[in-house]
């Protein structure tokens, strides 16, 4: 493959494969330019979809957080005031989970 300019000022890939038994050669040429700008174009496209993924990241990961990270302050909450003397304080049971299990063991203390 050969990069060769053409009058007009192009410039192509060149490439030549030769036949089997000598039969001639197969010629082919590819402009510079288009090549190039397909290779812009995968780029911009691997580019805007790596942002896109990031940005889904970011956006599930708060959520996540945030969601495993409200009965923890509830249950927080409810261990705090019965600590400073408020004994009718229940923490929020809602899920069937560890937290849920934490939550129901604070309960028969408080």
């Amino acid at each position: 493959m050969t990069l060769v300019k053409e009058p007009d000022g192009d410039e192509v890939y060149d490439i030549a494969l030769p036949l089997d038994y000598g039969k001639g050669t197969l010629r082919a040429g590819y402009y510079k330019k288009q090549i190039d700008q397909s290779s812009l174009d995968i780029i911009r496209l691997l580019a805007f979809g790596a942002l896109l993924a990031l940005v889904a990241a970011l956006f599930f990961a708060y959520f996540f957080t945030k969601a495993l990270l409200k009965p923890l302050d509830n249950l927080r909450d409810s261990v705090q005031k019965a600590a400073g003397g408020d004994l009718t304080v229940q923490a929020k049971i809602i899920h069937k989970d560890e937290l849920g299990f934490l939550a129901a063991r604070s309960i028969t203390w408080c």
